[in-house]
């Protein structure tokens, strides 16, 4: 079996268990699963179940790692449906690595938060 299959094989496995609310299932395989090899979940979600993942990515301490990887229709998606609070503790977690790999992701948080915080 070839990487593309075991891709495939497990984003049609993470739909099924979102779409039956498998949610301990679906924190295992995020706890075992790079924050690199979660974003491309998010193309094949319908918008209310990436909304669920980042959720789950959220509780399960893992959305700041997760949001450096999204592109910025996925990124601009969970900046417009979490809570102001959330995103704050969200930007608590991000690491700033060299070479400002989390720049566009901090500046996005920030952004937003101060839209919410000026309403």
């Amino acid at each position: 079996m070839n990487t593309r299959d075991r891709d495939e094989i497990l984003i049609s496995t993470i739909i099924k268990l979102i779409k039956r609310r498998a949610i301990p299932n679906l924190k295992n395989v995020i706890a075992k699963t790079h924050s690199a090899d979660i974003a491309p979940w998010f193309p094949r979600l319908r918008p209310e179940e990436q909304i669920i993942l980042f959720d789950l990515l959220i509780q399960e301490g893992r959305m700041g790692e997760v949001l450096n990887e999204l592109n910025n229709e996925e990124r601009d998606l969970f900046i417009e449906t979490t809570e102001a609070s959330v995103l704050v503790d969200v930007l608590h977690t991000i690491e700033v690595a060299p070479k400002y790999v989390w720049f566009p992701v901090v500046v996005s948080l920030a952004i937003c938060i101060n839209m919410i915080i000026a309403a």
